[in-house]
């Protein structure tokens, strides 16, 4: 699923920036490059750390369910756009600037680099989600309905 959901932001992407591409299945074909999203490149080691992280983040910086589920879900598709961004950006690279970006070290180690980016994508949304989940605020509401049921 993350290959596929990888390989069809990667579509977008490509489609977005007018770099004019065949899709056929997981493989690209491009004037001077063809890629193939392969099974390692569906960021399923990063998207089990962003999950290792999300867990404490919702269970500590949000309170009713539908936003923790939303924020997780959003988390996995961070992690899907991060890894077609990484793809889209190391194909240009390689079209335009350097054929090595393809198997240099912006492809081997650079997943540190979009990992932070998909952060960075999904800080917005958990701001978002946390308007009005004040920990004081829902202590507040908690002793108002219980007083309110002693009388």
């Amino acid at each position: 699923m993350l290959q596929a959901g990888s390989a069809e932001i990667a579509e977008i992407l490509f489609n977005l920036t007018g770099v004019p591409v065949l899709r056929e299945g997981l493989v690209f074909r491009l004037a001077s490059v063809n890629i193939e999203v392969a099974r390692e490149c569906s960021g399923i080691r990063s998207t089990i750390a962003l999950f290792i992280l999300a867990l404490p983040v919702v269970h500590y910086g949000l309170h009713s369910l539908w936003k923790k589920l939303f924020f997780l879900a959003c988390a996995f598709f961070m992690m899907i756009l991060k890894n077609g961004m990484r793809i889209v950006t190391l194909t240009l690279l390689a079209m335009y600037v350097d054929p090595s970006f393809l198997f240099g070290k912006l492809h081997r180690d650079g997943g540190i680099v979009f990992f932070l980016l998909g952060l960075l994508l999904l800080l917005p949304v958990l701001l978002l989600l946390q308007r009005g989940e004040s920990p004081a605020l829902a202590g507040t509401k908690e002793l108002a309905a219980s007083s309110g049921q002693r009388n």
